[in-house]
């Protein structure tokens, strides 16, 4: 019985694909969100995204963008429906956090210590700062601060 249970755990679960804990809709519904993510981008091979990795992407629901990082260490900007890449930024250090989004900025870190802005409209570097260590968790704004 705990082999087969074992089996089902280690062999059935990943095929159901990424959960996204962090990613927020703003009132859309979140399963359509995974559904439309998995089987439009993982599925067709167009993002490297794996259930294994840490951080979800950013969802913006009313430009139905997503904003996705990973083990290449790019930032990329994707079409939610398409799946096209809008635009790129090479960081060449894994980023293993869900990214910030703000009015126009869209803020993450890597794991060589780097804390980056990004113009969300066209990825172009804003800032940029060094913070000492890998950065592991999730940003988050509180009163105006990062």
């Amino acid at each position: 019985m705990s082999a087969l249970v074992a089996f089902t755990f280690c062999f059935l679960l990943p095929l159901q694909g990424p959960s996204y804990p962090n990613a927020t809709t703003r009132g859309e519904n979140n399963h359509d969100w995974k559904l439309l993510f998995q089987s439009r981008l993982v599925e067709r091979g167009i993002l490297d995204y794996m259930p294994e990795e840490p951080a979800a992407p950013a969802i913006d629901a009313r430009q139905r963008l997503l904003y996705v990082g990973g083990r290449s260490g790019a930032l990329r900007c994707l079409d939610a429906d398409t799946g096209r890449e809008q635009w790129r930024y090479e960081t060449k250090a894994a980023i293993r956090v869900t990214p910030l989004l703000l009015d126009r900025q869209v803020l993450f870190g890597n794991m060589d210590g780097r804390f980056l802005a990004l113009d969300r409209a066209s990825g172009r570097l804003l800032w940029e700062t060094r913070v000492g260590d890998a950065v592991v968790g999730d940003p988050v704004a509180v009163e105006g601060r990062v």
